[in-house]
């Protein structure tokens, strides 16, 4: 009985989380962007340019707070059917140059060479409880494969057209596609996707979609970091890019990674003396409005922030200072903070070097990071290994 209890507690704590934040943000500068070094090539400005999946830490939590859901499956857990055997279904698919690109620690069912319009994919999903709502997980990808399909549940048509294509103006990151669908309380489920039409992207080479997974939880998750963005970048112009990155997402969760631009070395400096590039008195005046303009819209947010780098080169009181401003500033406004340098000085005395370069993490660097935001986060997490190291580095 106990151990009962004790379970039932756990997982009312996991809903509780699940449930809790409805749209997430994670934006800043380079240190939020996912600047990710993966087989020695690198990737860098914005999120909406990176090659897709886990190669740093706002992609590590984005796939965390999507699979802390106690109904959460892999596609690589379904027993996915087609009617045709032409069809073909690949388990985590992965290339040479990106080992683990896809969402989800790439447990994913990539379905491609649908040639039938009448093709049946099918699968048999169940919860834990009664659900009125499930939610399906696709891909966003660079490629031009996508098509439109009908989603029918345990014999009823719930949508029409879905467009798997990714392709436009408005595509942010390797974001996760989700489709909620409306069910009647239930908990054991038959999905059929069907009616396979070409997608609205004109130059789509194939009927195919990447299928990541199938749950309960419908947070959105935005990552819209760009690098080299100091705090100027987020005021300047009215907040525009404040407003386009975060306030209109309408996040009840900021998790802002800043403070490294702001304190570069400048192009024009005195006696070889480090001068920001935003000075620190102005880089607290800018760090004060953009909170109070986040909070302007939703004084409940929760905000996240990210404390700036080392950065070689620079004198270490001079990094000090903008790095105090922001922890004195997150509990003037009651803020959690996510001191970076006290982590990166205790690994280096341990001999565990945490960056790739001059400023930015290494793969390890990024999972430590992300292990620390998800105990900011969270009390308990469902599964261990959300932010699995032997994945990411």
């Amino acid at each position: 009985m106990k151990n009962i209890i004790l379970s039932l507690l756990i997982i009312n704590k996991i809903f509780l989380f699940s449930n809790n934040y409805k749209s997430v943000v994670i934006s800043g500068d380079s240190m939020s962007t996912g600047f990710a070094f993966l087989n020695t090539i690198k990737y860098s400005k914005e999120s909406k340019n990176l090659p897709a999946g886990i190669l740093a830490w706002p992609n590590m939590i984005r796939d965390a707070i999507i699979r802390n859901d106690i109904n959460f499956k892999h596609a690589t857990e379904l027993a996915i059917s087609t009617k045709y055997n032409t069809t073909k279904i690949q388990k985590s698919w992965k290339n040479s140059q990106f080992p683990y690109a896809l969402p989800f620690n790439n447990k994913t069912a990539t379905i491609y060479e649908i040639k039938n319009n009448d093709e049946q994919v099918s699968f048999n999903y169940s919860t834990k409880s009664m659900s009125d709502t499930i939610v399906l997980y696709f891909s966003k990808t660079p490629f031009p494969v996508g098509c439109k399909f009908d989603i029918f549940v345990n014999g009823k048509i719930l949508k029409e057209e879905i467009d798997t294509s990714s392709l436009n103006n408005d595509y942010f990151g390797f974001q996760v596609k989700k489709v909620i669908l409306k069910v009647y309380n239930n908990n054991t489920f038959n999905i059929l996707l069907t009616n396979f039409k070409s997608s609205s992207q004109k130059d789509s080479a194939t009927l195919g979609f990447f299928f990541l997974g199938i749950g309960t939880n419908d947070t959105d998750i935005y990552l819209t970091g760009r690098t080299s963005s100091n705090t100027r970048f987020y005021v300047n112009n009215n907040y525009k890019e404040l407003y386009n990155r975060v306030i209109n997402l309408k996040p009840d969760l900021l998790i802002f990674a800043i403070g490294s631009a702001d304190m570069a070395f400048n192009a024009a400096q005195v006696e070889n003396t480090p001068r920001g590039n935003v000075p620190l008195t102005e880089f607290k005046s800018n760090m004060i409005s953009i909170i109070k303009e986040v909070k302007k819209k939703n004084d409940n947010i929760k905000i996240v922030i990210i404390g700036p780098s080392d950065f070689q080169g620079l004198d270490q009181q001079h990094i000090k200072d903008y790095n105090v401003s922001l922890s004195e500033l997150s509990k003037e406004f009651h803020l959690d903070f996510l001191d970076v340098l006290s982590i990166l000085k205790e690994h280096n005395e341990i001999g565990e070097v945490l960056l790739v370069d001059y400023v930015h993490f290494n793969n390890k660097g990024h999972t430590i990071i992300a292990n620390k935001i998800i105990n900011l986060l969270y009390e308990e997490v469902l599964y261990n290994d959300l932010i699995d190291s032997e994945i990411y580095f």
